[in-house]
């Protein structure tokens, strides 16, 4: 694999689209991430797009899916997502171990709240959750909340709020302290993936969405459901990078680069006839279903580039488009 070469290639294209300054690293980062997912919340939901037209039924729908107990924890540990959320940041290695990877939330929380709720239910329900108290400097103690999954006791979540504005979630409890102790050295995260970390550095913080992700991970998964023809597409791709920003529209940008130029071109290929598909398969069944129509939109506004290793793919949701999708809505 030429993961360096690939990445700086990536590098590259994502400098062409983003902001020349590096952005910061999170400093609760761990040293094994390659892959890479954040989710700008308070972007999203302070988007005009949000406010005028998701606000109202994602709140409705919080309510239904969750119902009264999800409403009361909520309210009791004192979390409006909506308004207490800024960002969500998933990382993980690249490894097929269950107990790697850390869930960063950054946000405004009430640490007396949760402490609170926590040592309530270890107390009333200690096979749910159980507190763990670790060292994380000289003089400073943490607790860490082991919550047991239902239907699932051998692989528990590890939780723990380092201060009012972070949440940490993670499947293992050395990366929840080492993060934790990372932080509290005041350590800048060292990446151990230098490209991973050049790429992380060149993604845009105001895009909405955005990811990297690093390996052959399509081509080595045990995926049955995909088609082989789209496995064997992506299985050239080496690196990932771009995003999906929200604001009166909605604009995607991907970036894949490819171990060579003929796995871009016959990459390019297989997602143009895809496109082509789609187009006709969507444009027969938009009359029944008024919901494919504004599948049909963004298809309809992909553009799928090849340049070197890296092809690019880029699409649009317009405001008229939405506006219009929603007013027939109600």
């Amino acid at each position: 694999m030429h993961t360096p070469r690939i990445a700086a290639v990536l590098v590259l294209a994502l400098a062409s689209l983003m902001p020349l300054r590096a952005a910061d690293l999170d400093p609760y980062l761990p040293e094994d991430t390659e892959n890479y997912l954040s989710i700008n919340v308070r972007q999203i939901v302070d988007s005009p797009l949000f406010q005028k037209q998701l606000l109202v039924p994602l709140k409705e729908m919080l309510v239904e899916a969750g119902g009264e107990t999800v409403q009361s924890i909520l309210k009791e540990v004192g979390v409006d997502p909506f308004k207490d959320i800024d960002r969500i940041t998933i990382v993980s290695p690249r490894s097929l171990e269950t107990d790697r990877g850390l869930i960063i939330v950054q946000g405004t929380f009430d640490q007396a709240k949760f402490e609170a709720k926590g040592k309530e239910a270890a107390r009333t329900n200690s096979d749910a959750l159980k507190l763990h108290a670790v060292k994380i400097a000289a003089n400073t103690k943490a607790t860490i909340w082991e919550v047991a999954i239902p239907q699932q006791p051998d692989t528990p979540l590890f939780v723990a709020l380092p201060s009012n504005k972070t949440l940490l979630v993670s499947p293992g409890k050395d990366y929840i302290v080492d993060a934790m102790r990372q932080q509290a050295g005041r350590a800048k995260p060292n990446l151990k993936n230098k490209e991973v970390a050049a790429v992380l550095e060149k993604i845009n913080p105001r895009q909405s969405i955005s990811v990297a992700l690093f390996g052959k991970s399509l081509a080595q998964a045990d995926n049955e459901l995909l088609p082989q023809f789209l496995t064997e597409a992506f299985g050239s791709v080496e690196a990932l990078g771009g995003g999906v920003t929200v604001q009166e529209d909605v604009k995607l940008e991907l970036l894949l680069a490819n171990s060579d130029s003929d796995s871009a071109a016959r990459m390019q290929k297989t997602l143009d006839k895809l496109l082509k598909s789609a187009l006709v398969g969507l444009s027969l069944l938009g009359d029944e279903r008024r919901e494919l129509t504004l599948v049909l939109d963004v298809v309809k506004s992909i553009k799928i580039t090849n340049r070197g290793r890296v092809v690019s793919i880029s699409g649009r949701l317009t405001q008229d488009v939405l506006e219009d999708f929603f007013r027939q809505e109600q």
